[in-house]
């Protein structure tokens, strides 16, 4: 833990501090702020990376089911 000045009013501020006790000011580089910015970053990088794993067993399983209705549909008109 650091004190640092106040980007408005120069009063020292500790660098966890959301904000200044004075002025209210935010100070920047605070780590509540950086949660914010690496939780949605995070969040987007999960999402691709679902996407990616997921979306080819999707696929798969709408082609399989596509499969299984040529199969049945063949079948029933008796070209099997």
């Amino acid at each position: 833990m650091a004190l640092i000045p106040c980007p408005e009013c120069r009063q020292s501020v500790s660098d966890i501090a959301p904000a200044c006790p004075r002025c209210g000011y935010p100070v920047a580089g605070s780590p509540r702020s950086r949660r914010m910015i690496d939780s949605g970053v995070a969040g987007k990088a999960v999402g691709a990376i679902g996407g990616w794993l997921i979306v080819p067993w999707i696929a798969r399983l709408v082609a399989m089911a596509m499969f299984c209705l040529v199969l049945i549909v063949m079948f029933i008109k008796g070209r099997g």
